[in-house]
């Protein structure tokens, strides 16, 4: 099932920058920040959505796209 609102169980949690437990675009608005350096990062890499290492605006893309079903 694809959507807004995603079961970070599925996908590890990754990507989960809120911590609620589910995947949204509102956790993608929150790693772009991180990658532009709006925000502070993530403890254990949690926005690192390829497992590049760092978190920058892929990562933020594809989380958003993961969201609205099109990843």
């Amino acid at each position: 099932e694809r959507g807004a609102a995603h079961d970070a169980a599925r996908h590890d949690a990754a990507g989960d920058a809120d911590g609620d437990g589910t995947l949204t675009l509102g956790d993608a608005l929150a790693i772009m920040r991180t990658a532009i350096g709006v925000a502070p990062e993530f403890g254990d890499n949690i926005g690192d959505m390829n497992a590049n290492g760092e978190i920058n605006l892929d990562d933020a893309i594809t989380l958003a796209r993961i969201c609205i079903g099109v990843y």
